[in-house]
């Protein structure tokens, strides 16, 4: 198949797999403090980490989101919308 600029595409196979957001929940009561053993700046590095990179997610999400008016083919709707329900729950997993 081709688009509007010509371009070919493949198409989908029965393999592709459509993302489903899982709804998650982690206990976190047994983790150490210092949970890289030995390594307290490592550990501080990845904390900040977990900060930052929700918004990033979200944002993300939000942009495709944006754009899901635009989506014609309904498998790549399908599969944004999975996209986009995971990326939330990620980014939520991140800040617990």
């Amino acid at each position: 198949m081709a688009d509007r600029n010509g371009a070919t595409a493949a198409p989908y196979t029965d393999e592709a797999l459509a993302i489903n957001a899982r709804n998650v929940k982690f206990d976190w009561t047994d983790v150490p403090l210092e949970y890289i053993p030995g390594e307290p700046y490592a550990t501080h590095f990845w904390n900040v980490m977990h900060l930052v990179l929700p918004e990033g997610e979200r944002a993300m999400a939000d942009v495709f989101a944006q754009a899901m008016p635009r989506i014609e083919d309904e498998r790549l709707r399908e599969e944004l919308i999975g996209f986009v329900g995971q990326e939330g729950t990620h980014a939520s997993s991140h800040e617990s």
